[in-house]
């Protein structure tokens, strides 16, 4: 039989349980941030050996589909960045994998003008999926992170 510990024991435990797993699920979008851009932190003089930007989008796949394409824009303060040249979609984990060309993101004037502040990076565009048969559906997407942009040259 258990005793009236055991059970208040089991409920405290259950009640943690549910509680922690919804505090991590809703972390991200009460923080705003719906993808992970990286790098975070753009520094536009940088001459590193990065060649893309990349946005990691947690985003589900239709039962029976495939990943097939995808077109996305990068915008950052409301302003047009990059389009996406190149994409894949990681089934392990479910996030659908967005590159930018590092040249055109750190090459972009608009940036020059936003540096020394963080903004709202945006990443819209469809994805493209396909089944066995052949039919394709496109799943529009939005998602929204945050980044730093610096300019050394300015102080």
């Amino acid at each position: 039989m258990e005793t009236t510990l055991t059970k208040t024991l089991k409920t405290t435990i259950t009640l943690f349980c549910l509680l922690t797993v919804t505090f991590f699920a809703t972390t991200d979008r009460a923080l705003g941030q719906s993808m992970t851009i990286c790098p975070f932190k753009i520094v536009l003089n940088a001459l590193g050996k990065a060649e893309t930007v990349q946005a990691v989008i947690p985003i589900g796949l239709q039962p029976g589909y495939m990943f097939s394409s995808c077109n996305a824009t990068l915008w950052i303060n409301n302003e047009v960045i990059a389009e996406s040249n190149y994409a894949r979609y990681c089934y392990i984990d479910d996030n659908l994998l967005v590159y930018f060309d590092r040249l055109d993101v750190y090459t972009n004037p608009v940036l020059e003008e936003m540096a020394g502040s963080t903004y709202t990076a945006t990443v819209a565009g469809d994805m493209v999926l396909v089944n066995g048969e052949g039919d394709e559906i496109s799943i529009p997407f939005e998602r929204i992170d945050q980044v730093l942009i610096v300019d050394p040259e300015k102080k």
